[in-house]
């Protein structure tokens, strides 16, 4: 029982990549607004903050600064859109961990989408 636990924790770790290592990757998924950089974000941010977790409670979402924009995360970095200025608005470019439910992938879009 031990070592299908260890083997399962090593699994799920395995699986989590640092926000450097998500955007060497590349995005998911980029989008472009006519809107700033920092209305965006602040959007992004409270439509995320919609989302209901198990158990019923909203997520956690953070916004940093960026060069030139914001940077929008849930905890563990799971899910993040940086957000750029841009000439005539901005871009969001949305990078998710692996493994990652579609459902929850799904809600996130729809957050940005709402916001572009």
């Amino acid at each position: 029982m031990k070592q299908i636990i260890i083997s399962l924790v090593v699994l799920v770790l395995a699986g989590c990549s640092s926000i450097s290592e998500m955007r060497e990757r590349g995005p998911h998924l980029e989008f472009k607004s006519k809107k700033e950089a920092q209305v965006l974000a602040t959007c992004i941010t409270m439509e995320w903050q919609k989302f209901r977790v198990v158990g019923g409670g909203a997520t956690d979402v953070s916004m940093s600064l960026l060069p030139n924009g914001f940077s929008v995360f849930t905890p563990n970095q799971t899910e993040v859109a940086d957000v750029h200025n841009i000439d005539n608005g901005s871009t969001v470019n949305f990078f998710v961990q692996t493994g990652l439910f579609d459902w929850r992938i799904n809600q996130r879009v729809d957050g940005i989408k709402k916001c572009i």
